[in-house]
């Protein structure tokens, strides 16, 4: 049964967003420091000749495995920060509500059921790939999935993220998703489907995942993913369905992202 409230859900996603914040801002100022003295004190890079461009001095940076591990470090500290806090805080008011993570489906879970979230997951992918296609046909610049800073090019990103691949994978086709759905479908749409008729439910919470992601190019196909991965989890409530098509989608996006920029 469904005992937590609207304010335990509204608190553990600003808690963890306030918590994220705080630690981006540290996890950046000290990337900073690091490098700073690294530089300062253990210089790997010779003196760049005048009029050496920046460009081949950013490279030679990015490509150290120095870089490597720091940047690892920084995603991993950064994703923890928020996701970490979003599922104790999940978990720790359901129980505190005389519920648990149970209610919300997260043992349902068989042959049938993964099979369909494998599908449910290349369903989301290609609706956002239609989606895509459509905005390049009206001429809207979709939001960059990996944006490019200035003065690099884009093969020393590329061989960058290919690197980080697989932690990437782990991250935003692991970890995300199944912290996510027990958020998102579990904790937001159980509540909902309290309170609402299930359209409206599945309209409203869909409409919640859509807002938090920021991106308002996208807003239509995240809507979308929302509205499916609620309605595939009213029909089965099970969250391990819904985790698994969400990391399909995120999973495939990851690795074309990287392999077609």
């Amino acid at each position: 049964m469904t005992r937590w409230k609207a304010v335990d859900v509204i608190i553990t996603f600003f808690v963890s967003f306030g918590i994220t914040f705080v630690v981006s801002l540290i996890t950046i100022f000290s990337l900073i420091l690091f490098f700073g003295l690294y530089f300062r004190y253990f210089p790997f890079i010779p003196i760049p000749s005048q009029g050496t461009p920046s460009s081949i001095i950013i490279k030679e940076i990015i490509n150290r495995p120095e870089f490597l591990i720091a940047i690892s470090i920084a995603m991993i500290v950064v994703f923890l920060s928020f996701y970490l806090p979003l599922f104790l805080l999940t978990r720790s008011y359901a129980k505190k509500r005389k519920s648990s993570l149970k209610v919300m489906g997260i043992y349902k879970i068989n042959f049938k059921l993964f099979i369909i979230g494998i599908g449910l997951g290349g369903l989301i992918f290609s609706s956002s790939t239609a989606y895509e296609l459509f905005l390049q046909y009206l001429g809207i610049e979709a939001t960059p999935q990996i944006p490019i800073p200035p003065g690099i090019d884009k093969e020393t990103i590329k061989n960058l993220l290919i690197k980080l691949s697989p932690l990437l994978i782990i991250l935003i086709g692991v970890l995300g998703p199944v912290v996510e759905e027990i958020y998102f479908r579990g904790f937001i749409y159980l509540l909902l489907r309290k309170y609402l008729k299930i359209s409206s439910a599945m309209l409203l919470s869909a409409f919640i995942f859509a807002i938090v992601h920021l991106d308002i190019v996208n807003f239509p196909a995240i809507f979308l993913a929302g509205f499916l991965l609620a309605y595939f989890y009213e029909k089965y409530l099970s969250l391990p369905l819904v985790m698994i098509a969400h990391g399909v989608n995120n999973t495939i996006a990851v690795i074309l992202s990287i392999l077609l920029l």
